[in-house]
């Protein structure tokens, strides 16, 4: 669950700053969504994660470019576009899941161990968490 961690640690500074994001599930399903189906394209795992990336920074840019030109409350911008994402990611998969075939990935990040103790998963939280 350290991805639930790392989006909540990163939705403390929307918080604190006065913001409101409700759009986030709605975004991690799409980029979830996204991931899987690049990785099963045969896509590298890095540059499948940098694309993801950009991903994510395009629907959150989508949120801000309502917010600020449209002047609409962030509230509703992202109560709608939350909706809209886990349409969208509904849509791509037919509302089944689609696994990541992707050995590499699943080998670091589902059962990679640092020092055969710490799970990878803990470590990439623990380094996002170390990085702000």
């Amino acid at each position: 669950m350290s991805y639930v961690a790392i989006t909540a640690f990163g939705m403390t500074f929307v918080i604190t700053l006065g913001g409101l994001d409700l759009s986030v599930g709605g975004t991690a399903a799409i980029v979830g969504v996204s991931l899987a189906l690049i990785l099963g394209m045969g896509v590298p795992l890095v540059l499948a994660i940098i694309l993801c990336l950009i991903i994510a920074m395009i629907l959150g840019s989508i949120n801000g470019v309502i917010v600020v030109k449209g002047k609409i409350e962030p509230f509703l911008v992202t109560l709608a576009t939350m909706n809209i994402y886990r349409g969208v990611a509904l849509v791509f998969t037919g509302g089944r899941p689609v696994p990541i075939v992707s050995e590499i990935f699943v080998q670091i990040f589902g059962n990679g161990l640092l020092f055969n103790v710490i799970p990878a998963p803990i470590l990439i939280m623990a380094v996002f968490f170390g990085s702000t």
